[in-house]
């Protein structure tokens, strides 16, 4: 339930039609090899905790 409140909370505020920001994070590794920076590991990941209130009026 906790979830799905969540999910619909989102949902609600992005309708509103403004900036919204929600937290997330990614995180990764890169390797230099013959001279190019790849991308050896990516990750991202949700804020689980609850978003918090953070609006943008532009």
């Amino acid at each position: 339930m906790k979830v799905l409140h969540d999910t619909l909370d989102f949902l609600y505020e992005n309708e509103k039609g403004e900036t919204f920001i929600t937290p997330m994070r990614f995180s990764g590794v890169l390797v230099k090899k013959e001279g190019k920076w790849l991308i050896q590991h990516a990750q991202y990941s949700d804020y689980t905790d609850g978003k918090p209130g953070v609006r943008i009026a532009t």
